[in-house]
């Protein structure tokens, strides 16, 4: 989300004069800026504040620009770069860029009336790759989830029918057994044969339903996750499971 705020800029160059030129530059066009004149005073710098773009000199005593950008790298810093160059030092600023710098500056082609311009249009170009991160990042992690939800809905449908056959074998034995005890049973004890063979019957029955209700809510998760169900839909569906669920359960402790 942008702020209202001035930008704020370190301009790091042991060329005391360029240095205060840039500084002037940007205050002027609204900017916030600090100053510092060497690669470990840009070190420093960076410990103690956040800024939204810095602005390096490549060549300086002790640590140089792209020495800056490497410790940046290394920490995790993402502040923007720009790096300032020198005439005839295009590979410098080629390989500046490859250590993550937004843009390049050359002295002698120097332009204060576009500087402020540049510097806001790295900003703006750092916002916006960061914002493609943030969405790719979370086109990945809907990826996964996606991933696991079709994994659940595959796994219950096979667990399901799993479930649904050994169901199937349980009740038909049932009925042979109650066939075969009732031709050598008693009316009373017929009764109570009868009674305790609907009761297993009801509790299967309870599974059967329980089991389907599961599959059907994999199901519709993974199809409102994908977008492939009206979402208000697919709610009152679920809670119509889950409520099937829950009587599912009562019933077979009751």
């Amino acid at each position: 989300m942008k702020s209202n705020r001035p930008l704020y800029v370190l301009i790091v160059d042991d060329e005391d004069s360029f240095r205060k030129i840039l500084s002037a530059t940007l205050l002027k066009g609204g900017l916030d800026v600090e100053e510092c004149n060497s690669g470990e005073g840009a070190l420093y710098a960076l410990k103690q504040n956040r800024f939204d773009v810095i602005v390096l000199d490549y060549k300086m005593e002790g640590l140089t620009g792209l020495n800056v950008l490497q410790w940046m790298n290394e920490q995790k810093i993402e502040t923007p770069a720009i790096m300032l160059s020198g005439a005839g030092s295009d590979n410098i600023a080629i390989e500046a860029i490859k250590f993550g710098a937004y843009d390049y500056i050359r002295k002698d082609l120097f332009d204060q009336q576009h500087f402020p311009i540049i510097v806001r249009g790295v900003y703006e170009r750092y916002l916006y790759r960061k914002e493609k991160e943030r969405e790719g990042y979370l086109d990945s992690g809907r990826e996964k989830n996606l991933t696991s939800l079709q994994l659940l809905r595959d796994t219950s449908s096979f667990l399901g029918h799993q479930v649904n056959t050994v169901l199937a074998d349980i009740s038909t034995e049932l009925n042979n057994s109650e066939g075969q005890l009732k031709s050598s049973l008693q009316d009373n004890t017929k009764k109570l044969l009868e009674k305790s063979f609907f009761e297993v019957r009801q509790r299967l029955n309870v599974i059967a339903v329980m089991t389907k209700s599961l599959i059907d809510l994999s199901r519709l998760l993974y199809d409102q996750f994908q977008g492939t169900q009206d979402t208000q839909n697919a709610e009152d569906i679920l809670r119509q499971q889950v409520k099937t669920l829950q009587e599912g359960f009562k019933s077979s402790n009751g």
